[in-house]
């Protein structure tokens, strides 16, 4: 197994964020593709129903546009801090 004190070697400060928040980076990312993608989507043809994004047309327009946009702010809040080193 991987000891925590072996972390602070050298060969490991190649490690752009702490071991801990790289997954919230990484989650942080994809929420911000998904949300900007669902936001863009029905801007290009506004027709066309996405099965993905029904679900959020079911609350309404105002509410799926809020939807949208808040995954799209989450993601960019947790790329942005999960980079981060103490």
């Amino acid at each position: 197994l991987l000891d925590p004190d072996s972390l602070l070697r050298p060969e490991w400060q190649f490690l752009t964020c702490p071991l801990i928040f790289c997954p919230m980076k990484e989650l942080g990312l994809f929420l911000l593709l998904v949300g900007l993608i669902s936001l863009v989507l029905p801007l290009i043809n506004p027709n066309l129903h996405y099965v993905f994004l029904q679900w959020i047309d079911k609350w309404g327009p105002n509410v799926a546009w809020a939807i949208r946009g808040g995954i799209a702010l989450l993601g960019l809040v947790l790329w942005r801090v999960g980079g981060r080193r103490e």
